[in-house]
């Protein structure tokens, strides 16, 4: 499979999709994803096919990308987007947080799947306008009091204050997501926000 090569850009086309809504320093993808490619097969196995370890994978795969860049820079923790309740409950685990934890082996950042929570259940995206995406997605996240469930000292806010911020998704068509993400992190003030995905689809 070819993989994209954005990881050795300071700007780029996932940056750029975020211009002027969110201040996204950097950012990497894995695949290109369209209908019938290997990265739409490869999400359909890990969102709908009970395989949490492709996440993990292709996860650790993207992450030795972003370990041999020379402009993406540090990164102390990885937050997925996160999943309402039900639909973790229904699916046993949440797709993005699998490729987070994976990034974050490869490149020794902690990963933080509890540091932000998703308080509606907000229906798909995939037939929706990039209007419609942003408006589905706008303030369904919040920032939790503590990072993890348990054994948490300090609070999100302290802890991601002045800290290098990686925001993860599976599969990113306009961004509206992972901005809704970034901007309920965002009183936190982390130094900086940088965004990877395993897929990028066109929109």
């Amino acid at each position: 499979m070819t993989t994209l090569d954005l990881h050795h850009l300071v700007e780029n086309t996932v940056t750029d999709r975020f211009w002027g809504r969110l201040a996204v320093e950097r950012a990497a993808a894995l695949l290109p994803y369209s209908q019938g490619t290997p990265a739409q097969r490869l999400m359909w196995l890990l969102k709908y096919d009970n395989r949490p370890e492709v996440g993990v994978k292709l996860g650790g795969w993207l992450g030795q990308l972003i370990k041999n860049s020379f402009v993406f820079g540090e990164v102390d923790y990885v937050i997925p987007v996160p999943l309402h309740e039900a639909k973790l409950r229904t699916r046993g685990y949440n797709q993005a947080e699998r490729v987070a934890a994976g990034i974050a082996e490869v490149i020794n950042a902690e990963c933080l799947p509890f540091a932000v929570k998703r308080k509606q259940f907000t229906e798909t995206q995939t037939r929706k306008s990039q209007f419609e995406r942003m408006e589905n997605v706008e303030s369904v996240f919040e920032l939790s009091q503590r990072p993890q469930q348990q054994n948490a000292n300090d609070s999100t806010l302290h802890l991601l204050s002045g800290k290098h911020v990686l925001l993860v998704d599976d599969v990113m068509t306009t961004g509206a997501t992972l901005e809704a993400l970034g901007r309920a992190v965002l009183p936190a003030k982390p130094a900086s926000f940088k965004v990877a995905v395993l897929a990028l689809a066109r929109f």
